[in-house]
């Protein structure tokens, strides 16, 4: 009889069924799974003929299963504090590939591999957008993630530097007030800055920077000396002691002394930024000569230097100081403690905003600027370093001078040292953020989001993964938060959107359609036992 095909077609998709609910209720806990809905139809054969009223008479002939539909809506978020997890909310997938094979999926449970790379518990990699230099090209090739632990971040030499600062305007002339500042070189060692303020009359003040004399190899002082005499010549070129002579140089270090002694007085002269060999032989030569010296150092003496004191530069570039006289003439070099690298004069208005700066040896300048700070010879072998103080954040001046305690509020500077990954985290974006040792983020790349045309169109594979069909349509690959792609929680996963309530109830409607066919089933089986009879 035709009309068992009836309600066995309909066991046949109650059983159907049966079997979504119970998939979804076994998936409950899945990461990243879709709750499945599966709809019917009915199937027509037969047209027996017409009605009196000519409509058609028809008879079904049972039920099939139309389609099978996932619920896309987003799963709550669960937070697992695991740096590697990620929660997708909206639409779109995670892009994954192993072994050359590009797959999709909503399980964000991601883990990390030997080499560092971010993978799905299966071993595929999570693909994004690379970064290089902690800048993302979206336009680039995807490729595996990588939030490797040994990597490191070199170091990056500081070229900019600046200070909020406030200079008591009620400070005596000759008050001095300092902020120090470290910067770091190109093989990433600190260098200690020293910006010395000295207010030299009504809103007017000096500056100088500088850093210590060892720091930029000063440690045996421009002529070779480390804090030791050395013999000079007499007028007649005899040696008035057992050393040879100090060789000069074109240019002394900031703040190196050399003293000069016959034994009854002493010439101290301490050299500023830009002294030279010819600024010590002046200021010897004035010293002798009792004429006041205007050079670039400074000029001390104890007792008084005789007149028949000379000082000259020999060809063999070698600092000749002799007395006349005849007696002995001996010095000392002593290497500069601080090396001064830059200075000059900050002048301010009756309302204590800053109005110019000048540099030593230039003019004065509205700019916000001083360039030109050079630390060269660094002794650690680093290259030279051409630094910028910046006095304007914005077009607001960072220096002022108000009626308050001179103080530094906050210090900025460009460079760091060398550092290793110690930790990342993943913003909303998919921008997978590393955050260094030396203080320092970068960013490592970017999570990709795919979407479809059509998601329902993705065929299931194990392990939440899906995979592409000409229903779907192709991938379109972008980042979270543009153009109509998900947003990603960081350090979280997506659960399940299965809801319990809703399958019990929906089990409970199938178990009465199975029941329902299996009821009609019997009662044609009886139907048919009774025809028998009847024929036999």
């Amino acid at each position: 009889m035709a009309s068992f095909s009836v309600p066995l077609s309909g066991l046949q998709t109650s059983s159907d069924e049966l079997d979504v609910i119970g998939n979804n209720l076994a998936n409950l806990n899945t990461d990243g799974y879709k709750d499945q809905t599966i709809t019917f139809g009915d199937v027509f054969s037969q047209v027996m003929g017409t009605s009196g009223n000519g409509n058609p008479l028809q008879i079904g002939n049972g039920v099939q299963v139309e389609s099978t539909t996932s619920n896309l809506s987003n799963g709550s978020v669960d937070t697992t504090g695991t740096a590697s997890n990620m929660a997708l909310q909206g639409s779109g997938y995670f892009v994954v590939s192993q072994d050359g094979v590009t797959s999709y999926t909503r399980d964000g449970d991601f883990t990390v591999n030997s080499q560092g790379q971010l993978t799905t518990a299966e071993g595929q990699l999570v693909m994004g957008f690379p970064a290089v230099g902690g800048v993302i090209s979206t336009t680039s090739p995807l490729a595996p993630i990588s939030v490797n632990s040994n990597a490191s971040l070199a170091a990056t030499a500081t070229t900019s530097f600046s200070a909020d600062v406030n200079l008591d305007s009620s400070s005596s002339v000759g008050a001095s007030f300092s902020t120090p500042i470290t910067v770091y070189d190109s093989l990433g060692t600190a260098q200690d800055l020293n910006i010395t303020y000295t207010k030299t009359g009504a809103n007017t003040w000096s500056y100088n920077i500088s850093v210590p004399g060892s720091a930029v190899g000063d440690t045996t002082g421009a002529f070779g000396g480390t804090s030791s005499s050395s013999g000079f010549t007499d007028s007649s070129g005899t040696a008035t002691s057992t050393a040879t002579g100090l060789t000069s140089t074109t240019a002394l270090q900031a703040g190196e002394q050399i003293s000069v002694s016959d034994g009854s007085a002493t010439l101290t002269y301490t050299a500023a930024a830009g002294s030279t060999v010819g600024n010590l032989v002046t200021a010897i030569s004035d010293a002798a000569s009792g004429a006041t010296y205007s050079g670039s150092g400074t000029v001390t003496t104890a007792g008084t230097i005789p007149t028949t004191l000379t000082a000259s530069v020999n060809a063999s570039g070698q600092l000749v100081v002799s007395d006349t006289s005849g007696s002995a003439v001996s010095a000392t070099d002593t290497p500069a403690s601080t090396a001064i690298v830059a200075s000059g004069t900050l002048a301010f208005n009756s309302s204590g905003a800053l109005q110019s700066v000048t540099p030593t040896g230039g003019s004065a300048s509205t700019t916000g600027t001083v360039s030109g700070i050079n630390l060269t010879g660094l002794a650690d072998g680093a290259a030279n370093m051409s630094l910028t103080w910046n006095l304007e954040s914005s077009g607001t001046p960072t220096i002022t001078q108000q009626d308050s305690t001179s103080t530094t509020t906050t210090t900025t500077q460009n460079g760091y040292a060398a550092g290793t990954l110690s930790s990342y985290s993943v913003l909303s974006n998919g921008v997978v953020q590393g955050e260094y040792s030396n203080g320092q983020t970068l960013a490592l790349g970017q999570v990709a989001i795919a979407n479809f045309a059509n998601p329902q169109g993705l065929t299931q594979g194990s392990d939440g993964d899906l995979a592409a069909t000409s229903s779907s349509g192709a991938a379109v690959v972008g980042q979270a938060g543009v153009a109509g792609d998900g947003s990603i929680t960081g350090g979280a996963v997506e659960q399940s959107n299965v809801n319990l309530s809703t399958e019990f109830a929906n089990l409970i409607v199938a178990q009465e359609a199975y029941d329902g066919d299996a009821k009609v089933l019997t009662t044609l089986d009886q139907v048919e036992q009774s025809t028998i009879q009847m024929i036999q």
